[in-house]
């Protein structure tokens, strides 16, 4: 994100449980530092981010929700001047 600083108007952005499995979860339940990414994404000028789901299709709006809620709270929680 640093690197291209200004040029990332939208992230497209995932969460991983970690490991070899690398499954996806939730954001904010797997192993992804979202406080240091957001900061970072502020920083390059992120204007919007996009949530994806891909495992376990039955439950994507479920887990979509949970991470725009963890994500909201976050954004909330964190100083900075620019808006996601």
């Amino acid at each position: 994100l640093r690197q291209y600083a200004g040029r990332v108007p939208t992230l497209h952005v995932k969460d991983s449980v970690g490991g070899q499995s690398a499954g996806d979860t939730p954001i904010g339940d797997g192993v992804i530092p979202w406080p240091e990414v957001l900061a970072a994404a502020r920083v390059a000028g992120t204007n919007w981010l996009i949530v994806e789901q891909e495992d376990e299709p039955e439950f994507a709006g479920r887990d979509i929700r949970r991470s725009l809620h963890y994500l909201e709270d976050l954004l909330a929680s964190t100083p900075g001047d620019e808006v996601l």
